[in-house]
Protein backbone atom coordinates (compact mmCIF):
# COMPACT_ATOMS: atom_id res chain seq x y z
CA UNK A 1 0.00 0.00 0.00
CA UNK A 2 1.13 3.94 -0.96
CA UNK A 3 2.27 5.30 1.93
CA UNK A 4 -0.23 8.14 2.06
CA UNK A 5 -0.71 11.05 4.85
CA UNK A 6 -2.83 14.67 4.81
CA UNK A 7 -1.04 17.62 5.37
CA UNK A 8 -3.19 20.60 6.60
CA UNK A 9 -2.33 24.48 5.89
CA UNK A 10 -4.50 26.97 7.70
CA UNK A 11 -5.23 30.68 7.23
CA UNK A 12 -5.18 33.06 10.27
CA UNK A 13 -6.26 36.44 9.95
CA UNK A 14 -4.86 39.22 12.74
CA UNK A 15 -8.23 41.15 12.18
CA UNK A 16 -10.06 37.97 12.80
CA UNK A 17 -11.24 38.16 9.15
CA UNK A 18 -12.87 35.07 7.77
CA UNK A 19 -12.24 36.02 3.80
CA UNK A 20 -12.63 32.38 2.96
CA UNK A 21 -9.67 31.90 0.58
CA UNK A 22 -6.55 30.60 0.70
CA UNK A 23 -3.61 30.21 -2.18
CA UNK A 24 -1.30 27.89 -1.19
CA UNK A 25 1.50 25.30 -2.37
CA UNK A 26 3.29 23.08 -0.91
CA UNK A 27 6.53 21.10 -0.95
CA UNK A 28 7.41 18.21 1.24
CA UNK A 29 11.26 16.26 1.23
CA UNK A 30 12.30 13.24 3.07
CA UNK A 31 15.68 13.71 4.52
CA UNK A 32 16.63 15.52 0.90
CA UNK A 33 14.54 13.28 -1.71
CA UNK A 34 11.09 15.37 -2.69
CA UNK A 35 7.77 13.49 -2.02
CA UNK A 36 4.69 13.59 -3.92
CA UNK A 37 2.35 16.43 -3.08
CA UNK A 38 -1.07 16.54 -4.68
CA UNK A 39 -3.27 19.03 -5.55
CA UNK A 40 -0.44 21.90 -4.99
CA UNK A 41 -0.74 24.79 -5.92
CA UNK A 42 -4.52 25.00 -4.56
CA UNK A 43 -7.18 27.61 -3.63
CA UNK A 44 -9.05 26.65 -1.61
CA UNK A 45 -12.65 28.33 -0.43
CA UNK A 46 -12.54 28.38 3.26
CA UNK A 47 -9.44 28.70 5.42
CA UNK A 48 -7.60 25.62 5.37
CA UNK A 49 -6.21 23.40 2.69
CA UNK A 50 -5.39 20.26 3.03
CA UNK A 51 -2.78 18.21 0.98
CA UNK A 52 -2.52 14.68 0.65
CA UNK A 53 1.30 13.26 0.79
CA UNK A 54 2.62 10.00 -0.47
CA UNK A 55 5.64 8.27 -1.24
CA UNK A 56 7.50 8.73 1.76
CA UNK A 57 9.15 6.12 4.13
CA UNK A 58 9.06 7.60 7.42
CA UNK A 59 6.53 10.43 7.89
CA UNK A 60 8.33 11.44 11.26
CA UNK A 61 11.24 12.47 8.21
CA UNK A 62 9.15 14.29 5.53
CA UNK A 63 9.05 18.21 6.27
CA UNK A 64 6.67 19.74 4.67
CA UNK A 65 6.84 23.81 3.63
CA UNK A 66 4.13 26.10 2.43
CA UNK A 67 4.29 29.01 0.65
CA UNK A 68 1.16 31.30 0.74
CA UNK A 69 0.66 32.13 -3.23
CA UNK A 70 -1.89 34.74 -3.32
CA UNK A 71 -1.99 37.35 -0.57
CA UNK A 72 -5.52 39.02 0.13
CA UNK A 73 -5.53 42.56 -0.96
CA UNK A 74 -4.89 44.90 2.24
CA UNK A 75 -2.83 42.34 4.27
CA UNK A 76 0.92 41.47 4.25
CA UNK A 77 1.67 37.84 5.18
CA UNK A 78 3.96 35.50 7.22
CA UNK A 79 4.55 33.90 3.57
CA UNK A 80 5.68 30.58 4.41
CA UNK A 81 5.36 27.76 7.21
CA UNK A 82 6.79 24.17 8.42
CA UNK A 83 6.53 21.22 10.03
CA UNK A 84 6.99 17.65 9.93
CA UNK A 85 4.34 14.99 8.26
CA UNK A 86 4.07 13.37 11.52
CA UNK A 87 3.01 14.02 14.33
CA UNK A 88 2.11 17.54 13.47
CA UNK A 89 0.30 17.15 10.18
CA UNK A 90 0.05 21.19 9.58
CA UNK A 91 0.70 24.22 10.06
CA UNK A 92 -0.65 28.04 9.95
CA UNK A 93 -0.12 30.96 7.81
CA UNK A 94 -0.54 34.35 9.38
CA UNK A 95 -2.31 37.58 7.21
CA UNK A 96 -1.86 40.72 8.67
CA UNK A 97 -4.15 43.19 7.64
CA UNK A 98 -1.62 46.45 6.58
CA UNK A 99 -1.84 49.45 9.92
CA UNK A 100 -0.52 53.11 9.66
CA UNK A 101 -1.05 56.08 12.03
CA UNK A 102 -1.71 59.12 10.14
CA UNK A 103 -0.97 62.02 12.57
CA UNK A 104 -3.22 65.82 11.83
CA UNK A 105 -1.80 68.53 13.84
CA UNK A 106 -3.54 72.13 14.66
CA UNK A 107 -1.38 74.82 14.30
CA UNK A 108 -2.56 78.58 15.29
CA UNK A 109 -0.83 81.57 13.92
CA UNK A 110 -1.16 83.34 17.27
CA UNK A 111 0.30 80.23 19.29
CA UNK A 112 -3.15 79.70 20.87
CA UNK A 113 -2.52 76.44 22.71
CA UNK A 114 -6.74 76.46 22.63
CA UNK A 115 -7.29 72.50 23.14
CA UNK A 116 -9.25 70.75 20.25
CA UNK A 117 -9.14 69.52 17.06
CA UNK A 118 -12.20 69.07 14.94
CA UNK A 119 -11.25 67.00 11.87
CA UNK A 120 -12.17 64.34 9.76
CA UNK A 121 -9.83 62.59 7.66
CA UNK A 122 -10.52 60.59 4.36
CA UNK A 123 -7.70 58.44 2.30
CA UNK A 124 -7.12 56.78 -1.10
CA UNK A 125 -5.23 54.58 -2.86
CA UNK A 126 -5.16 54.52 -6.73
CA UNK A 127 -8.16 56.33 -6.25
CA UNK A 128 -10.21 53.45 -4.11
CA UNK A 129 -10.63 54.50 -0.30
CA UNK A 130 -9.23 52.21 2.59
CA UNK A 131 -10.55 52.51 6.07
CA UNK A 132 -9.55 55.03 8.12
CA UNK A 133 -10.90 54.56 11.38
CA UNK A 134 -11.84 57.37 14.33
CA UNK A 135 -13.15 59.69 11.92
CA UNK A 136 -14.29 62.27 12.25
CA UNK A 137 -13.29 62.94 15.41
CA UNK A 138 -12.51 65.36 17.97
CA UNK A 139 -9.47 65.46 20.10
CA UNK A 140 -8.48 67.64 23.77
CA UNK A 141 -5.37 68.63 22.16
CA UNK A 142 -3.58 69.36 19.28
CA UNK A 143 -3.14 66.57 17.33
CA UNK A 144 -5.46 63.88 16.28
CA UNK A 145 -4.12 60.29 15.55
CA UNK A 146 -5.98 58.48 12.49
CA UNK A 147 -5.55 54.29 12.30
CA UNK A 148 -5.58 53.80 8.51
CA UNK A 149 -5.64 49.87 7.63
CA UNK A 150 -6.19 47.95 4.50
CA UNK A 151 -3.91 49.59 2.36
CA UNK A 152 -1.18 47.36 -0.01
CA UNK A 153 1.18 50.73 -0.63
CA UNK A 154 1.45 53.17 2.28
CA UNK A 155 3.62 55.18 -0.16
CA UNK A 156 0.57 55.01 -2.82
CA UNK A 157 -2.02 56.00 -0.14
CA UNK A 158 -2.89 60.18 -0.47
CA UNK A 159 -4.89 61.23 3.09
CA UNK A 160 -6.81 64.35 3.01
CA UNK A 161 -7.79 65.90 6.46
CA UNK A 162 -10.33 68.66 6.89
CA UNK A 163 -11.52 70.85 9.80
CA UNK A 164 -14.88 69.70 10.36
CA UNK A 165 -15.33 72.54 13.18
CA UNK A 166 -13.78 76.02 13.09
CA UNK A 167 -13.08 77.78 15.91
CA UNK A 168 -14.84 81.13 16.69
CA UNK A 169 -12.47 84.01 15.51
CA UNK A 170 -10.26 82.15 13.44
CA UNK A 171 -10.58 80.90 9.63
CA UNK A 172 -8.68 77.97 8.96
CA UNK A 173 -6.58 76.55 5.88
CA UNK A 174 -9.22 74.25 5.74
CA UNK A 175 -7.64 71.10 4.64
CA UNK A 176 -4.30 69.37 4.04
CA UNK A 177 -3.02 66.32 2.86
CA UNK A 178 -0.38 64.08 2.76
CA UNK A 179 1.24 60.45 1.59
CA UNK A 180 0.49 57.98 4.77
CA UNK A 181 4.09 56.82 4.08
CA UNK A 182 7.07 58.21 4.42
CA UNK A 183 5.43 60.90 5.71
CA UNK A 184 2.39 60.01 7.78
CA UNK A 185 0.68 63.86 8.53
CA UNK A 186 -0.25 67.05 8.16
CA UNK A 187 -1.05 70.30 9.30
CA UNK A 188 -4.00 72.35 9.42
CA UNK A 189 -3.47 76.14 10.38
CA UNK A 190 -5.79 78.37 12.62
CA UNK A 191 -4.81 82.32 11.54
CA UNK A 192 -6.92 84.58 13.86
CA UNK A 193 -9.60 87.16 12.09
CA UNK A 194 -7.16 90.55 12.43
CA UNK A 195 -8.54 94.13 11.17
CA UNK A 196 -7.23 97.39 11.31
CA UNK A 197 -9.65 100.31 12.50
CA UNK A 198 -8.63 104.06 12.35
CA UNK A 199 -9.68 106.59 14.64
CA UNK A 200 -9.12 110.24 13.00
CA UNK A 201 -9.27 113.65 14.88
CA UNK A 202 -10.78 116.66 12.92
CA UNK A 203 -10.53 120.30 13.90
CA UNK A 204 -12.91 122.79 13.10
CA UNK A 205 -10.61 125.32 12.49
CA UNK A 206 -8.33 122.82 10.38
CA UNK A 207 -5.74 123.17 13.46
CA UNK A 208 -3.24 120.33 13.30
CA UNK A 209 -2.19 119.88 16.78
CA UNK A 210 -0.32 116.48 17.10
CA UNK A 211 -1.97 114.74 19.18
CA UNK A 212 -4.80 112.29 19.48
CA UNK A 213 -6.11 110.61 22.67
CA UNK A 214 -8.95 107.87 22.32
CA UNK A 215 -10.09 104.26 23.36
CA UNK A 216 -12.11 102.22 21.29
CA UNK A 217 -14.66 99.23 21.79
CA UNK A 218 -15.66 96.68 19.21
CA UNK A 219 -18.27 94.59 19.47
CA UNK A 220 -19.86 91.74 17.54
CA UNK A 221 -23.74 90.75 17.47
CA UNK A 222 -23.76 92.00 20.77
CA UNK A 223 -20.66 89.96 22.02
CA UNK A 224 -17.20 92.17 22.49
CA UNK A 225 -14.01 91.18 20.47
CA UNK A 226 -10.35 92.17 21.34
CA UNK A 227 -9.09 95.11 20.66
CA UNK A 228 -5.16 96.16 21.29
CA UNK A 229 -3.52 99.63 22.26
CA UNK A 230 -6.91 101.05 23.61
CA UNK A 231 -6.84 103.60 25.24
CA UNK A 232 -4.22 104.97 23.55
CA UNK A 233 -2.08 108.94 22.41
CA UNK A 234 -0.39 109.10 18.93
CA UNK A 235 1.73 112.17 18.25
CA UNK A 236 -0.62 112.73 14.92
CA UNK A 237 -4.15 112.76 13.50
CA UNK A 238 -4.85 109.18 13.58
CA UNK A 239 -5.03 105.97 15.57
CA UNK A 240 -4.91 102.67 14.32
CA UNK A 241 -6.48 99.94 16.31
CA UNK A 242 -6.22 96.26 16.10
CA UNK A 243 -9.35 94.90 16.07
CA UNK A 244 -9.17 90.63 16.42
CA UNK A 245 -11.04 87.04 17.39
CA UNK A 246 -14.03 87.95 15.22
CA UNK A 247 -16.19 85.90 12.66
CA UNK A 248 -17.54 88.55 10.21
CA UNK A 249 -15.81 91.89 10.06
CA UNK A 250 -19.30 93.04 8.74
CA UNK A 251 -21.08 92.88 11.70
CA UNK A 252 -18.58 94.26 14.01
CA UNK A 253 -19.21 97.75 15.41
CA UNK A 254 -16.81 99.71 17.14
CA UNK A 255 -17.11 103.03 18.99
CA UNK A 256 -14.50 105.59 19.74
CA UNK A 257 -14.34 107.72 23.05
CA UNK A 258 -12.06 110.88 22.80
CA UNK A 259 -10.59 110.41 26.91
CA UNK A 260 -8.96 114.21 26.42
Amino acid sequence: TLNSDTFTVTKVYSDASSDPQVGVSLACDEGGPPVTVTDSPQTTTGLTADFTVTGWTDATQVVCTATETSVPPGYNSSGTCAAALSPAGGCTITNTLNSGTFTVTKQYSDASTDPQVEVSLACVEGGSPVTVTDSPQTTTGLTANFTVTGWTDATQVTCTATETSVPPGYSSSGTCAAALSPTGACTIVNTLNTGTFTVTKVYSDASSDPQVEVSLDCDESGSPVTVTDSPQTTTGLTADFTVTGWTDATQVTCTATETS
